[in-house]
């Protein structure tokens, strides 16, 4: 192979840099580093936008919740301003139920009083029927011995006996009567028991609303 064909005989001649094309190549080169200056900076930038963003995120998640607290605090106020202006009429119902529970209490010890009067006048009128009925016997033994001593006197004697069964039928109605009052008796102890039973339970919620009312512990 010739070497000249590889190797020109003459290399060409440089150019010669002017200074107005020096100085263009330098405010390219200055421009382009202040480029990439401000294309780092500008990343560099970015990147703490994003974590300030994280955590403005963050905390605002935190001020929605203290948001919600006081938006529940403030119902909850409305609430309680709410019971207690629903409560002020209890007072006076209370009030009553006290009247009431004394006037029952009243009630009852008199249904009471007057049990014991007609349990008294029902034993009473057991003993007078056992007397009668002794006078009965007594009488049909007279009547008996009368009309074994006087034959005469059987017209007398049946009258007498009349008389007897007319107050036998007395001492049973007298029986059935106190029978009777005595099941009007256990009726009106049993009216007064629940009126008492009622009473005691009206106390009871009435000390149970007072104590819910005042912060104590409920029922």
């Amino acid at each position: 192979m010739n070497s000249k064909h590889v190797f020109p005989s003459k290399l060409p001649a440089s150019r010669s840099v002017t200074p107005g094309g020096l100085a263009s190549i330098i405010l390219v080169v200055v421009a382009a580093l202040v480029l990439v200056f401000l294309l780092n900076r500008t990343q560099h930038n970015a990147v703490e936008i994003r974590g300030a963003a994280a955590e403005i995120a963050t905390s605002g998640r935190g001020i929605n919740e203290y948001t919600d607290s006081i938006l529940q605090l403030n119902r909850t106020n409305e609430l309680a301003t709410s019971i207690l202006e629903s409560a002020k009429p209890l007072d006076a119902t209370l009030t009553d139920i006290n009247g009431l529970a004394s006037e029952i209490d009243t009630t009852v010890a008199g249904i009471e009083g007057s049990a014991t009067g007609i349990a008294t006048s029902a034993r009473s009128i057991n003993s007078s029927a056992a007397t009668i009925k002794g006078d009965v016997t007594k009488i049909n033994e007279v009547a008996t011995d009368i009309s074994n001593s006087a034959a005469g006197i059987n017209a007398n004697a049946a009258k007498i006996l009349t008389s007897a069964s007319a107050i036998e039928r007395g001492i049973k109605m007298i029986n059935g009567n106190a029978a009777k009052a005595a099941k009007v008796v256990s009726g009106i102890l049993a009216d007064a028991r629940g009126i008492d039973t009622t009473a005691v339970r009206s106390d009871h919620l009435a000390g149970c609303i007072d104590s819910g009312l005042n912060g104590g512990p409920k029922c």
